[in-house]
């Protein structure tokens, strides 16, 4: 495997940690929050781990699909003549 695809799979493994972390702290916020007076005073946080999120999904889903791409491989009697990439 490239180089450069395996570093990209551990970018995008980080930021999917990156993701559930941020997303446990969302969840956390939302559950200790006993009534709107409260909801009202996190609403920033809350925000702004809203907006991390949508950032980190986001970066993960352009390596995602920085990764995908479509080859053709010609063979001919068993044997690879070809490798060719199509954008």
């Amino acid at each position: 495997m490239c180089e450069k695809v395996v570093a990209a799979k551990n970018e995008i493994a980080s930021i999917r940690e990156e993701i559930a972390i941020v997303r446990m702290a969302i969840e956390t916020l939302m559950e200790t929050t006993e009534n709107d007076d409260e909801l009202l005073r996190r609403s920033k946080t809350l925000n702004k781990l809203i907006r991390t999120i949508d950032r980190l999904i986001m970066s993960a889903h352009k390596l995602e699909k920085s990764l995908a791409r479509t080859y053709v491989f010609t063979v001919r009697n068993g044997e690879l003549l070809s490798v060719e990439e199509i954008e």
